[in-house]
């Protein structure tokens, strides 16, 4: 036994010494495979738990998930859109919660959390939200008015507000969502209006308001078959003047919602429209 051990050591040394082949083969034998892919198995599985666990003290209110301010459809051009004329089927980011004894749902409160955030108007008119906010407060009801986005007092001369919400569906079915800008008889200026939900986006649009002409733009809306759930909803609304290429302190842009059986989109209900309690400012 050990004169063949010895044949085999001997034939290995010169193996080794002079054939490159035969040394790659012997390192990337099955043993380091396994071992490589018992590394992989066990790096994939923890980063498994470790996400899970982040949702979990994020639901339960411990430690916020990272977000961007700007999300990917706030940003143009984008094709990050929802596709019209069909019913887009959209699963619920979590269920709905437990509700209190007055019937509001237990961790969370109406409204929506705002930031101000610059943006950058290129040469052929396409608009970009910065990812920095320069300031943030919350909002409630379905309804932006720009007076409430200027009083924020933001350090930039072209600025937006970006609301983030969650949309609390209590009825399985079809809904349909959109938005609406009013701009009464003012300066001639633009209006930006983006509208996001379940991540992608619903409306992106510049609207030309010019000199002695008010504003009634209804969207068309987008269709989507939910489950009873919490779905995120945002959206990025401002208006500006032309000429001094400044804020307008005039421009209100409301969430509308048409739910199962209703024929007409409606201003979305003060209780659907919902954000996590830890955010009260």
């Amino acid at each position: 036994m050990s004169r063949f051990r010895g044949k085999i050591g001997f034939i290995h040394r010169r193996l080794w010494r002079e054939d490159w082949l035969y040394r790659a083969c012997f390192l990337l034998g099955p043993a380091p495979l396994v071992g490589g892919l018992i590394t992989v198995i066990c790096w994939h599985a923890f980063s498994i738990t470790s996400s899970y666990m982040d949702f979990l003290l994020h639901e339960v209110g411990l430690k916020p998930l990272q977000h961007q301010t700007s999300p990917p459809w706030a940003l143009a051009p984008t094709s990050n859109d929802w596709a019209a004329g069909e019913i887009n089927p959209v699963q619920p980011m979590s269920p709905l919660p437990a509700v209190r004894p007055n019937g509001s749902p237990l961790g969370y409160v109406s409204g929506w959390l705002v930031t101000i955030n610059s943006i950058v108007v290129s040469t052929n008119f396409e608009v970009n939200v910065t990812p920095a906010a320069l300031s943030s407060f919350v909002l409630e009801g379905p309804q932006v008015d720009m007076r409430r986005l200027a009083a924020q007092n933001a350090k930039a001369d072209l600025y937006v507000g970006a609301g983030q919400a969650f949309l609390a569906v209590k009825t399985a079915g079809v809904y349909a969502i959109s938005a609406r800008v009013d701009r009464p008889v003012a300066e001639a200026g633009y209006c930006l209006t983006r509208l996001g939900f379940g991540g992608k986006r619903i409306v992106s649009n510049i609207e030309i308001v010019g000199n002695g002409n008010a504003l009634a733009k209804v969207y068309d809306g987008v269709q989507f078959r939910l489950e009873p759930g919490l779905y995120p909803i945002e959206w990025v609304f401002g208006c500006w003047q032309a000429q001094q290429k400044k804020v307008a302190a005039d421009g209100t842009m409301a969430v509308l919602i048409r739910h199962p059986g209703e024929q007409v989109p409606l201003s979305a209900r003060a209780d659907e429209i919902v954000r996590r309690e830890q955010a009260r400012q």
